[in-house]
């Protein structure tokens, strides 16, 4: 185990001073690795809004620091509502 340790350690390190290798990682990371974290992140923005929103109306509604359990419980509702069985 300590051998395939130290083989791995040695292989990352020349990778690591290699410009060839610094060079490929560059060009993954802009040509594949970046849209799809832009493309993640269009896609998550808006939903990431509309929950800051309805956060923002809860606490406006409940404030957080007077009522923490109420405000907690309208949180848990609006994150996970209730799924009736009929």
């Amino acid at each position: 185990m300590a051998l395939i340790h130290r083989l791995l350690f040695h292989a990352a390190q020349r990778l690591v001073t290699d410009p060839r290798a610094q060079e490929k990682a560059a060009e993954l990371i802009e040509t594949k690795v970046k849209p799809r974290v832009r493309d993640g992140w269009n896609q998550a923005k808006p939903r990431i809004d509309a929950v800051k929103s309805d956060f923002a109306k809860i606490a406006s509604e409940t404030d957080p620091r007077e009522k923490p359990r109420e405000f907690a419980i309208q949180i848990k509702q609006r994150l996970f509502p209730r799924k009736r069985a009929d």
